[in-house]
């Protein structure tokens, strides 16, 4: 004969993996991560690349102090969520991430001299996810300190 309290926890087990089949076989909420991915043919094609703005090209930024600041500036694209800044200074390269159309950078006595700089913009909702890079911009830093 079963004892009472051996049938109540074999009922009980039986009754949780049947929840748990149900629940599995009807949740349409589990999904593949991949299916919030836009579709390819909804992505737009990205905008123009963004157009430097300041400074001029071979544009000489001199300091009478060992070191120096200087601002570079590009127009803003159209649902743009960041800018990838590709800078050269001195032998130096750096790519900097930003989310807006300007960057101020410094420059110390030790990096004077040619300094080159592009940019484009990024965005999900564009084939490729970027714009093509900006044209290629010079300026140069130097002292008056010698």
């Amino acid at each position: 004969m079963i004892k009472n309290n051996k049938i109540v926890p074999i009922i009980f087990v039986k009754i949780l993996l049947l929840s748990i089949a149900v629940i599995l076989l009807t949740n349409t909420a589990c999904r593949d991560p991949g299916d919030f991915k836009p579709d390819v043919d909804t992505l737009l094609f990205p905008p123009p690349a963004p157009q430097l703005l300041t400074p001029p090209d071979s544009y000489a930024y001199i300091t009478g102090k060992d070191e120096l600041y200087f601002q570079l500036n590009w127009s803003a694209v159209d649902s743009a969520e960041v800018y990838e800044l590709e800078l050269s200074i001195v032998g130096h390269s750096a790519t900097v991430i930003l989310d807006s159309a300007s960057f101020l950078g410094l420059i110390d006595k030790y990096h004077f001299g040619i300094n080159l700089w592009c940019v484009r913009a990024s965005s999900p909702r564009w084939k490729g996810g970027y714009t093509d890079w900006s044209e290629f911009r010079i300026f140069y830093t130097s002292s008056r300190l010698k």
